[in-house]
């Protein structure tokens, strides 16, 4: 996917019309980014760099008002510098909800 985030870049959407502003249409739609039912649905959307190929894992959480995305990134032995997007579709969050995350790579 190719999108307007820089890398670090993190940012929480709630609806098609926010998701179009990082994500080009045709990429939206290639990704089934289309088919995210906003109104049950927040995405998730980040940008990193890695010196290999990564593996993503990640941790969601709510701690008091806040939630919380912890992202680790793990290289694989395949040799390639790379910048990726990454996205993980939690359940409808409030409006005013505040997402901190962090990333960890290993």
């Amino acid at each position: 996917m190719n999108s307007s985030l820089n890398v670090g870049d993190f940012h929480t959407i709630r609806s098609q019309e926010e998701l179009l502003e990082f994500v080009s249409e045709s990429d939206a739609s290639v990704n089934g980014l289309l088919d995210i039912d906003f109104s049950a649905y927040t995405l998730l959307l980040g940008k990193e760099s890695s010196r290999n190929v990564p593996e993503c894992s990640y941790a969601f959480y709510q701690e008091g008002g806040t939630y919380h995305l912890d992202v680790e990134i793990r290289p694989t032995l395949a040799p390639a510098a790379t910048v990726f997007e990454y996205g993980v579709l939690v359940e409808k969050l409030p409006q005013n909800a505040q997402v901190i995350c962090s990333v960890t790579k290993k």
